[in-house]
């Protein structure tokens, strides 16, 4: 189980790695066929940090393991927000601006409605899948218009994308990089996506336990080390308003994008425990933040050490609790 267990962490590393020379080779790619700045920025903020559960969740579905599909973007939603984001707000000790949790927890809860009611519905067929990714196409134009109406948003989006054009300047020379990157992080990523699967459901059987709790917990933990890196690089440099922008457009990407892909790629099943427990902790744990802003307050440190426990609550009671995940 410890050599299972080694395998696992080395092949989420590797495709943490692999996912960062795909989308540096992306982003120079678009670059050079001429997107607007703006349009980058806006998709790499969000799009970026999900290329592992869009890799892992989909090839899941293809393979069959579609409980571990289901099970790594909600398990990552939970990490991103009860442990990125609680570690980051009380780490900063700042306040986060309401208008922030507007125009990045809206989609967020609307995503978390539309989900769960499909949830309530059945299984997670090509049916709703088609349904979630069409919102997940609807919320990258959103991305885009906020980005133009916010200017702290556009900057960020615009900083986003210099960052990964940052010290290429000669044409030939991008055109060769970019190349390299896609041809490098492309089969890495794949690769690495299938040794993540291996590993997972062979530690599943070896501990006797369900792939869903593996996913939601070990695997989800490792595809959120983008979101968690980023963060708190970004609260290093005082802004807390952009980790909260990677945090919620990275969740929300999970339930619309990497959740409708992978059921357009194969069926979802939705278990009496993920529709009475999974679902509705990860809905929790996502709009906490989001509830003092209802109330005229912001969100701050208090909120901070609340998801903090909440995170640590929930992994201990899938691994310990009888019965929650029988």
């Amino acid at each position: 189980m410890v050599w299972t267990l080694l395998q696992l962490l080395l092949a989420l590393l590797v495709l943490d790695k692999a996912s960062e020379l795909l989308v540096r080779g992306s982003a120079l790619t678009a670059a050079l066929l001429g997107l607007p700045r703006l349009l980058m920025g806006a998709l790499l903020i969000g799009l970026a940090t999900n290329i592992p559960e869009f890799f892992i969740s989909g090839m899941a579905a293809w393979k069959g393991h579609g409980a571990l599909a289901l099970a790594n973007p909600l398990g990552s939603n939970i990490v991103n927000t009860g442990l990125v984001l609680g570690l980051c707000l009380v780490l900063s000790g700042k306040h986060i601006p309401l208008v922030w949790l507007r125009d990045h927890g809206a989609p967020m809860v609307l995503a978390c409605i539309l989900l769960f009611v499909l949830a309530l519905i059945g299984d997670i067929t090509r049916y709703a899948a088609l349904l979630l990714f069409a919102g997940c196409l609807f919320y990258v134009c959103w991305a885009v218009v906020a980005a133009r109406r916010m200017p702290e948003m556009e900057h960020e989006a615009r900083d986003a994308a210099d960052e990964a054009l940052a010290g290429l300047t000669d044409m030939r020379f991008r055109w060769a990089v970019a190349g390299t990157f896609v041809a490098l992080g492309t089969p890495l990523v794949w690769v690495s996506s299938r040794w993540v699967i291996y590993s997972a459901t062979r530690m599943a059987a070896e501990l006797g336990i369900s792939e869903s709790i593996i996913g939601l917990s070990l695997v989800a933990l490792g595809t959120s080390l983008p979101e968690l890196f980023t963060s708190l690089a970004a609260i290093k440099k005082g802004e807390v308003d952009t980790a909260l922008g990677i945090i919620l457009g990275s969740n929300t990407y999970n339930m619309l994008g990497v959740i409708g892909l992978s059921g357009l790629l194969g069926r979802l099943p939705v278990t009496r425990v993920t529709r009475l427990y999974d679902l509705p902790f990860m809905v929790l744990v996502c709009c906490l933040p989001l509830l003092p802003a209802a109330f005229g307050r912001e969100t701050g440190r208090c909120t901070g050490v609340l998801l903090l426990i909440l995170y640590v609550v929930y992994v201990y009671s899938i691994f310990t609790i009888p019965g929650v995940l029988g």
